[in-house]
């Protein structure tokens, strides 16, 4: 469970950071730029969450769908914001899409791979999170000073996403199916003996 929510945080991390990028230079990005990292963020964060929540709480497919749709949503939405209404509407409609699909394909992942897809997961979301803060970065023409920098320096923001590679991979995640099985072999086992 705290490895579950020190990802939770270390996502968080990551989509404020871009967030923060964005309101900060909101006038140095360019409007498709914006839209480009509104969809991003929406469709990334939608299909994470939806996927990984999916995956760890697969009874409960309507609200995991319904939950996975908001969040992508309302954090599109929020990206989009500052650059205008086109970009908001790319991003709350990338995040509920993202959060849809994750959701899905959360639930129709077999127990054995659940390991498997959420470090696919992980691996793609950090990979393009990290080329949309590149991409963002190169819209930003204005020398960067001061505390700028530190949003400005793409060392920080990999070495929070290779943490999150990291925290993934060295983690097995143990879904209530698994336990259920187990349990039950477990019944069986000594009720046999």
């Amino acid at each position: 469970m705290l490895l579950q929510v020190t990802l939770f945080a270390v996502y968080t991390i990551i989509i404020l950071w871009i967030m923060g990028f964005i309101y900060l230079f909101r006038n140095n990005i360019s409007k498709m730029a914006g839209m480009m990292s509104s969809m991003t963020l929406g469709m990334v964060t939608g299909l994470s969450f939806g996927t990984i929540t999916a995956v760890l709480h697969p009874d409960y497919f309507f609200q995991v769908t319904v939950i996975s749709i908001l969040f992508g949503g309302i954090v599109g939405t929020i990206a989009g914001l500052p650059i205008g209404l086109l970009a908001l509407l790319d991003g709350l409609l990338s995040g509920i899409m993202g959060g849809m699909m994750g959701a899905m394909l959360g639930v129709m992942v077999a127990s054995e791979w659940t390991n498997n897809i959420i470090s696919v997961i992980v691996l793609f979301s950090g990979g393009i999170l990290f080329i949309l803060f590149l991409m963002m970065q190169n819209e930003v023409k204005i020398k960067l000073t001061g505390w700028q920098l530190i949003y400005g320096n793409p060392l920080p923001f990999f070495i929070i996403i290779v943490l999150s590679f990291y925290l993934t991979h060295n983690y097995t995640f143990s879904t209530p199916i698994e336990k259920h099985e187990h349990h039950s072999h477990y019944k069986e086992y000594h009720k046999d003996h």
